[in-house]
């Protein structure tokens, strides 16, 4: 198998499977049984293994950048703007289209695979950051647990509006001793 390209994880596991099961039934030198023989004997004393499938795919941890993305490969790819500055893991098949990032246990994005300096960004990730700013300050100060001010109590400054006058550049020559 060593060499041997596979189209997918499926063709790998579908090798193996064959591979596997050729092996169980020939005899084993050092035991002089076969390993499935063998397995049946001392299943009674083994534990059981976790239900869950294995996966192949090697996880890579990434650190989210302020732009909401991960890079892969010289590829950026798009998280949810809440993750921003933490770290979460990156599992990309190889030999596979896509991709998948977890936030611990949870998948909190899936991108197809993009090729070298390419940038990925789904709209939803990023949707909250392209509101108007002080419209999103707005709606975080009426649902945050703020002390209100108290009555009487101006709770915005107001500054008297700043008047500019224009005047001719002769005017600042004259003003520093002549023109220069």
């Amino acid at each position: 198998m060593l060499g041997t390209t596979y189209a997918s994880v499926a063709a790998l596991q579908a090798a193996v499977t064959t591979v596997d099961e050729a092996r169980l039934e020939r005899v084993h030198t050092t035991t002089g049984e076969p390993p499935a023989a063998r397995l049946e004997r001392e299943r009674a004393e083994m534990i059981a293994l976790p239900a869950v499938a294995f996966d192949p795919r090697v996880p890579e941890i990434r650190r989210v950048l302020s732009d909401c993305t991960v890079s892969l490969n010289g590829a950026r790819y798009s998280v949810p703007f809440t993750h921003v500055g933490t770290h979460v893991i990156v599992k990309a098949d190889p030999l596979g289209s896509g991709l998948e990032i977890f936030s611990g246990a949870e998948c909190v994005a899936r991108h197809a695979r993009a090729p070298h300096g390419a940038r990925v960004v789904v709209e939803e990730h990023v949707a909250e950051l392209r509101r108007p700013r002080f419209e999103r300050l707005r709606e975080r100060a009426s649902t945050s647990r703020l002390i209100p001010a108290p009555p009487g109590m101006l709770s915005v400054v107001a500054w008297p509006a700043a008047r500019v006058e224009q005047r001719d550049i002769n005017e600042y020559a004259e003003a520093v001793g002549g023109a220069r």
